[in-house]
């Protein structure tokens, strides 16, 4: 159950809320800040009792995932979008 709340609320604020307000910054700009701070929330896992190079290795990965994700949304949104609306 923690895993579908941790996961949904990571969704609605970095590929949700943030995004949309970082793409009036431009769409690289949106994925790297975004990405960033997605990575950066993982350091709270220091907090917990976690090494420091575990730490910085699941930060890297969640950069590079959050990368990825937020890429994969923005272009199977966009192309939703062109094949559901050809007018547009």
């Amino acid at each position: 159950m923690q895993l579908l709340i941790i996961a949904f609320i990571e969704e609605t604020i970095f590929r949700g809320i943030l995004l949309r307000m970082l793409l009036t910054k431009g769409v690289a700009t949106a994925v790297w800040v975004s990405s960033i701070l997605f990575g950066v929330t993982h350091a709270l896992q220091l907090l917990g009792g976690q090494s420091l190079e575990d730490t910085i290795i699941q930060i890297i990965y969640a950069l590079l995932v959050g990368s990825c994700s937020i890429i994969a949304y923005l272009r199977w949104s966009i192309h939703y979008c062109n094949n559901s609306f050809p007018w547009v």
